[in-house]
């Protein structure tokens, strides 16, 4: 993957943890210690990070987990250290992203 389209890639993936973010900030989230949930979504489910941005405000780390099986988990990790499921799901599928601008 070139450096254009790593950046293309985590500008898409930057968007939609801002839009999730404000969605979740609406809700009770379910928060813990990160390194027992990580092991739970990779031994449970066989999940893998796919993407990571920072939400707006440096509010945490938006990351999202999926699994081949298309299993997906979005992780929202606050400055306080504290772990949260934001949203989880199935039936994910990879995308190609769209070519942006005069020079795509």
């Amino acid at each position: 993957m070139t450096i254009r389209k790593m950046t293309k890639s985590l500008f898409a993936l930057g968007f939609a943890s801002v839009m999730l973010a404000g969605a979740a900030s609406a809700q009770q989230l379910m928060c813990t210690e990160r390194t027992a949930l990580l092991k739970e979504l990779n031994g449970k489910y066989h999940e893998q990070r796919a993407g990571l941005g920072i939400a707006a405000g440096n509010r945490g780390a938006m990351e999202f987990y999926v699994s081949e099986k298309g299993t997906w988990t979005i992780l929202m990790t606050l400055t306080n250290g504290n772990t949260c499921i934001v949203a989880a799901g199935h039936s994910w599928q990879r995308v190609p992203i769209a070519a942006l601008g005069p020079e795509a």
